[in-house]
């Protein structure tokens, strides 16, 4: 699962040539990491995330399936591919970072195109909510804002 961000006025910075400012780059870097940060950001935790006495069931973060047993004990099965650490940030081009992960369930729980409903119920934002909220921060629009106008300016 790949998340994209599109910068409206980078375009005009790509035809500056060469020397592209240094703030550029810091600013794409800053996008990109903010877009990870809230990827990988997990909702809280609900009923189905809490341990019980026999016969109760859970999911265990980073984890996966377990249960109680009769004995007190507690068993379960390794399945997760812990989504929550999965997500990376890597240079593909001068202008350009792509924020992806390759967890098998990754669009089952946050692809806005695949995202199931108890997804939704329990919090998980979806790809395109996370990219809408980035790109509607004020903070990170003034940074995006900022250095478009200084390389534009030099």
């Amino acid at each position: 699962m790949r998340v994209s961000v599109d910068i409206e006025g980078l375009d005009k910075i790509k035809n500056i040539g060469p020397a592209i400012p240094k703030s550029i780059f810091e600013m794409v870097r800053f996008v990109a990491h903010e877009v990870h940060i809230r990827m990988a950001a997990y909702p809280p935790e609900t009923y189905a995330n809490q341990p019980g006495p026999y016969p109760e069931r859970w999911y265990q973060r980073h984890f996966g399936q377990r249960w109680a047993r009769l004995d007190g004990s507690t068993g379960g099965n390794d399945t997760s591919e812990q989504l929550q650490k999965s997500w990376r940030e890597v240079v593909v081009g001068p202008l350009t970072r792509e924020v992806w992960t390759d967890v098998s369930y990754a669009p089952y729980v946050q692809s806005a195109e695949y995202q199931s409903g108890a997804m939704r119920v329990i919090g998980w934002q979806t790809d395109e909510e996370v990219v809408e909220e980035v790109m509607n921060d004020a903070r990170i629009q003034r940074r995006i804002d900022a250095a478009i106008d200084s390389a534009l300016e030099a």
